[in-house]
């Protein structure tokens, strides 16, 4: 396939080659059309104003008069007389059967103009000639003659055309390297375009083009690029998720297998056992867990919520007692701040989700013996969840990051109690399904406060 620039080039040479062309054509219809034309009607002109002079008859100072005129006339006329010899058409002054045929005469006897254009062996060229019949009542008593010959006008419009062709040629020549330059600047972005798409579709998301100009074209690269960046950091995204699930289930899998061929061949004490068994239902159930929130990171992203009118303090109260154990283990105090008259449209089970494993999260990384404010306020038509901890903090570099799959403040804790940095992205998920939005407030050794919004149920729509 041609590439589109040779095609515009070809496309703007052949406009150009059509318009000299066309150039050289209307020089020679107006040569034709207009010059001559013009030049017919001086020559009539000329023999009308002479007839007038005669009238009717054509005498020596006629003739004279008609002579002295060609002086300084551009064109050349003369007076024939004697209609007798005209008619007869014998020779006497001039050779007339050379100049006047049968036909012509006719035409003359009957008034009419005769405009002959051609080769004439009287004048051996081309001439453009006028004969004026003289006439008296009826009778034709002689011709007025004006001609012009054509050769001087068209040396004049074969010149023209040769410096026309020459010009044309010239002027060709050049708009086609000037117009091939042109479009090989304009168009080679869109060749740096092809050549990064081509690479794109390769694999290589790294790929970007350079943007020079904000017309369309910049703003095609512009867009590609932006493509390309999204692309690309989703690719290192998912790179960085195998890589992460990759070494999540490494470290479980190599304890249990590890473990699994000590017992098989018998090369563990006995007295090891119940410590080898809890450490494999340990890391058991670490793959479990996580294998787990892995299905649900994957379902929540086209999760759609079975939402229903809900009590929100009762759902707190479930919550409370999920995790009161754990909380009591801590010395933990669960505080609870509650409207008991807010009703939330959600989804009870994701609801549930996101609350047990954000207040949880408040309990695991409390300080002993400290307290969890948990409260539900409203504002305008969103019920609040506040979850305030009394721990060690988040800095803020980690905070725009914690809500990402399998970020970890805290790398060694977190692998200690079991936990796949993966609660957080789940909650994300759930809280923007139902509809709300979740902010994260924290300040290092004070504490970490989580508020989840979610909409109110409306009556109208009950």
């Amino acid at each position: 396939m041609k590439r589109l620039s040779t095609k515009v080039w070809v496309l703007f040479v052949t406009i150009s080659a059509l318009s000299i062309g066309i150039i050289t054509i209307l020089s020679y219809y107006f040569y034709e059309s207009i010059y001559v034309a013009e030049v017919q009607q001086t020559l009539e002109q000329e023999a009308t104003n002479f007839a007038v002079v005669a009238d009717g008859t054509v005498t020596d100072t006629f003739i004279e008069e008609v002579d002295a005129y060609n002086q300084y006339a551009t064109t050349e006329i003369f007076a024939v007389r004697n209609p007798r010899e005209l008619s007869a058409c014998l020779p006497f002054e001039i050779d007339y059967d050379a100049l006047i045929s049968g036909e012509d005469r006719q035409r003359l006897v009957n008034g009419e103009v005769v405009v002959k254009r051609g080769y004439q062996s009287r004048f051996d060229r081309d001439v453009l000639s006028v004969i004026y019949p003289i006439k008296e009542d009826t009778r034709l008593n002689g011709i007025l003659y004006s001609y012009v010959p054509l050769s001087p006008i068209r040396d004049f419009l074969q010149s023209h055309l040769v410096l026309v062709g020459v010009s044309g040629g010239l002027l060709f020549i050049l708009f086609a390297f000037i117009s091939r330059f042109i479009l090989l600047s304009v168009l080679k972005p869109l060749h740096d375009l092809q050549k990064a798409t081509e690479d794109f579709a390769q694999g290589n998301y790294g790929v970007r083009v350079d943007v020079h100009s904000s017309d369309e074209i910049g703003t095609l690269s512009t867009t590609f690029n932006q493509m390309a960046e999204a692309v690309e950091t989703e690719d290192q995204r998912k790179k960085q998720f195998l890589a992460t699930v990759s070494h999540e289930l490494r470290t479980p899998l190599s304890s249990l297998v590890g473990y699994s061929q000590s017992l098989q061949q018998g090369s563990l004490d006995a007295q090891h056992y119940p410590e080898v068994f809890q450490l494999l239902a340990s890391e058991s159930a670490r793959m479990k867990r996580l294998t787990e929130d892995l299905l649900a990171v994957a379902r929540n992203e086209d999760r759609v919520l079975a939402k229903e009118p809900l009590v929100a303090a009762e759902l707190v109260h479930q919550t409370v007692r999920i995790v009161k154990q754990k909380a009591e283990q801590r010395t933990i105090s669960l505080l609870v701040e509650l409207d008991d008259s807010l009703i939330i449209e959600a989804e009870e089970q994701a609801m549930m989700q996101i609350l047990v494993n954000l207040v949880d999260n408040a309990i695991a990384y409390s300080i002993e013996g400290k307290s969890i404010h948990i409260r539900l306020t409203s504002r305008q038509n969103e019920a609040i969840f506040e979850i305030e901890d009394e721990g060690v903090g988040i800095a803020p570099n980690h905070l725009p990051h914690i809500t990402e799959r399998f970020y970890r403040v805290n790398e060694a804790r977190t692998r200690s109690d079991g936990g796949s940095g993966l609660g957080l992205t789940i909650v994300k998920q759930l809280i923007e399904a139902s509809g709300g939005k979740l902010e994260i407030f924290s300040e290092l050794e004070k504490g970490t406060t989580v508020k989840v919004t979610v909409p109110l149920w409306k009556e109208e729509k009950a």
